[in-house]
């Protein structure tokens, strides 16, 4: 079994207050629980208005796929348009 765990820090330029940071997490973590099948979660910086920290994490009996699924979810946060990436760390775990 291969794990793929990622930490990603992310810069809201855009964020007034907790709650247009709240409604900007949420939508990112929802878009790669339902397009990648991954676990996501907002894991620090939590009263921070305009840092966003979150962490996903990829189980798969397939090496190569969960590469292949972390760095697809690290690309498609990259490319997210309402906030920048300034930050990443995945790790694989061999079970």
């Amino acid at each position: 079994m291969v794990i793929a765990c990622g930490v990603f820090r992310l810069k809201l330029h855009t964020a007034y207050s907790l709650k247009d940071k709240r409604m900007v997490t949420k939508s990112i973590i929802d878009r790669v629980r339902n397009k990648f099948n991954a676990s996501c979660s907002e894991t620090g910086l939590n009263d921070s208005i305009r840092d966003i920290e979150i962490s996903i994490s990829v189980i798969n009996s397939s090496k190569v796929v969960a590469e292949n699924e972390a760095a697809r979810i690290s690309d498609y946060i990259y490319n997210h348009a309402e906030a920048e990436l300034i930050g990443e760390n995945i790790e694989i775990i061999y079970i």
